[in-house]
This record gives structure tokens, C-alpha cells and sequence, in this order.
């Protein structure tokens, strides 16, 4: 009997293939320090290299992710910024 389930295939050596769950260090609606100053993550580009920032007040500034430090996850969760 010929079976097409994905969940049974398996790769070369018989394993299950391998599911990468997070992409990147950031995603979207984390909270991170930039400039003493706290930014939503708007999105991530570049390869996860750099990180586009949320402000209210104007532009969106984009900096390296080595340069941002991380403040809260946002497990999908909207968080104001006071």
C-alpha cells in the first residue's frame, strides 16, 4: 500500500525532517532598548542582520541587531509603549 502522508515521510536516514521553528533572534512585536530608548520590533530583514523599528512619533529607524538589546518578547502580544 503506497502512502502520500506527509507526517510518515521520512528523509534518507529515517528520520522525521527537521521543522526550524524560529527563524530568527527577533520577531515582530518584541520590545527592544535602541538609543536608551524602548522601539517595538516592526519587522526583521537582511537575513535577521538588521531590525526595523516601530516609533509612534515618525519614521521607523532601522539598526544591526547586534546594536538593539532586547527588553520583553512579544509571544504575538501587542505591548504600548509608555
Amino acid at each position: 500500500m503506497r502512502r502520500n502522508n506527509r507526517s510518515l515521510q521520512k528523509n534518507r536516514k529515517g528520520f522525521n525532517p527537521s521543522i526550524r521553528r524560529q527563524k530568527y533572534n527577533l520577531q515582530p512585536y518584541d520590545l527592544v532598548k535602541y538609543n536608551n530608548r524602548t522601539y517595538r520590533v516592526k519587522g526583521v530583514y537582511n537575513y535577521g542582520t538588521r531590525v526595523v523599528l516601530e516609533n509612534p512619533k515618525g519614521k521607523n529607524p532601522t539598526a544591526a541587531i547586534k546594536n538593539v538589546e532586547l527588553v520583553k518578547y512579544g509571544k504575538g502580544l501587542l505591548f504600548s509603549l509608555c
